[in-house]
């Protein structure tokens, strides 16, 4: 994995650095959106849809959309969007103008998620500030509004009750700052880039722009062939990071989407 002694940059001076061919890969939550592990996909701003689209207009670029929620609600906000989407954190692929599958076999994960769904749904009610979500291939608990040590707590003996039963089927949690998700342990949303640039990629330049919370091993895998971008501030100490560059917030990012689209234009 490459090292990088990251620099925060600029919009504009982004928008420079990169090639005319460019494939997109962008996290929803966190690079787009401001990332508040919310139970819901957050729709998006008619802005935020008019720059996307603005993007895709350019012959030589593609787009892609990753988010932590299922493809159901994904595309209830983009219904004819065309650009590639990724749902449940790489589990659910969408090509554009194709349906969307699942990356993994589901009938081997969603037995056991279907009863642990009935024991979270128990074991973490409304009534104590917990949001629970169905996502098919995972399950989300959500605890923004709940006591952050009752929510350890609960969540150490959900682990205790069902480890062997979830490491039987690499069953995994993940964990963020106020939510967890249970989900195929092997599948990240690297699955989902690699399976589109395997396919897409082409002679295109690939440039992920990630969450601040996204996995280095998914930066590791875009920045064998492209640039790799992180939403947030570079690490005080000095030490280097997978990131090549990082822009401030998700309103940094959509003025440097739209600052590359009024740089191809002139083209």
């Amino acid at each position: 994995m490459a090292k990088y002694k990251s620099e925060l940059i600029s919009p504009q001076n982004l928008a420079k650095e990169l090639p005319e061919n460019v494939y997109f890969f962008i996290d929803y939550e966190g690079a787009l959106v401001p990332e508040k592990n919310q139970p819901t996909f957050a729709k998006p701003s008619k802005k935020l849809v008019s720059t996307l689209d603005a993007i895709i207009e350019h012959p030589n670029c593609r787009l892609a959309l990753l988010s932590n929620h299922p493809m159901s609600e994904i595309t209830k906000c983009f219904p004819y969007a065309a650009y590639d989407l990724v749902g449940v954190s790489g589990c659910q692929i969408k090509p554009i103008m194709e349906p969307s599958f699942h990356s993994i076999n589901i009938r081997q994960y969603r037995p056991l998620i279907g009863e642990m769904l009935n024991d979270v749904r128990d074991n973490f009610p409304a009534s104590e500030g917990y949001s629970i979500k169905d996502k098919e291939t995972a399950i989300g608990i959500y605890y923004t509004k709940a006591s952050k040590t009752a929510a350890s707590n609960k969540i150490s003996a959900l682990k205790k009750r069902w480890k062997g039963r979830m490491e039987a089927v690499s069953l995994g949690m993940a964990a963020t700052d106020s939510a967890i998700e249970i989900r195929p342990q092997f599948v990240t949303k690297a699955t989902g880039i690699r399976y589109l640039m395997n396919r897409f990629l082409n002679k295109m330049s690939a440039v992920y722009i990630a969450a601040d919370s996204t996995d280095d091993s998914v930066l590791a895998l875009v920045d064998q062939t492209g640039i790799t971008v992180k939403v947030g501030k570079p690490p005080k100490k000095k030490t280097s990071s997978p990131a090549k560059f990082y822009i401030e917030s998700p309103d940094g990012v959509i003025k440097f989407l739209n600052a590359f689209s009024a740089k191809a234009s002139k083209r």
